[in-house]
C-alpha cells in the first residue's frame, strides 16, 4: 500500500495543489522482549503523519461529511438482534440460519482509500505525492464512507437504506457504518 511516494520530475509536475501536514508524536506503554526472552513493559515513542487542513482555506464545502446514524437507531440494532433470536427459540433449531451481532473497528481506515485528487507534500526530504487519504484530511470521512459502502455493494450485494444510508443490508447481514 503506497500512502506517499517521492515526486518524480516530469511525471508529477502537473500536481500543484499542496497539503500541509505535521508529525504527531505520542508515547505508548508496550510489551517488549528482552535478549533473555523476558517480556517487560516499556514506554515507546510513536509518530504518525497527519494532514493539517483548515476549513477557511478552501471555502465552504458540502462534500466532506459522511452520513451519520442516530443514537436511537444504534440502540435499536441489538433489540432487533434479540428479537430475531427469540423467534428461533420457537422454531425448529435445525432451520436456524446464523444470526451474528458484531462490531468492527478498522485500524487506519483512511489509509485504505485512494486519494481523489493527487496532492503534493513539501517536507524536509523533498517533494512527495499523497496517494492515499491521510488522517486529518477534510474529505477523509466522506471518502472512507463511500469506499466501504461501495465495496460492500459490489462484493456482497448490499443495499443502502433509503432513510438512513449508514445502514446497509443484504440477505443475511445488516451493517451500520459509523465514520469518525
Amino acid at each position: 500500500m503506497e500512502v506517499i511516494r517521492f515526486a518524480m520530475d516530469g511525471l508529477d509536475d502537473s500536481i500543484q495543489k499542496t497539503l500541509t501536514t505535521r508529525f504527531v508524536f505520542d508515547w505508548r506503554l508496550k510489551p517488549f522482549k528482552t535478549n533473555e526472552g523476558h517480556e517487560v513493559m516499556r514506554w515507546m515513542r510513536r509518530a504518525r503523519l497527519v494532514a493539517h487542513e483548515y476549513a477557511f482555506a478552501e471555502g465552504k464545502r458540502d462534500d466532506v461529511f459522511s452520513p451519520a446514524s442516530s443514537s436511537h437507531l444504534l440502540r435499536l440494532l441489538p433489540v432487533l438482534y434479540l428479537h430475531k433470536l427469540s423467534q428461533y427459540q420457537l422454531a425448529d433449531l435445525k432451520s436456524m440460519s446464523p444470526c451474528i451481532l458484531g462490531c468492527l473497528d478498522i485500524k487506519d481506515a483512511y489509509l485504505q482509500v485512494p486519494q481523489q485528487q493527487p496532492l503534493r507534500l513539501k517536507m524536509d526530504g523533498g517533494d512527495w505525492i499523497v496517494c492515499r487519504n491521510i488522517p486529518g484530511q477534510r474529505v477523509g470521512a466522506r471518502a472512507w464512507f463511500d469506499h466501504i459502502s461501495n465495496f460492500l455493494k459490489e462484493s456482497s450485494g448490499f443495499k443502502a437504506c433509503v432513510l438512513n444510508p449508514c445502514f446497509l443490508r443484504n440477505e443475511q447481514v445488516v451493517v451500520s457504518v459509523h465514520v469518525m
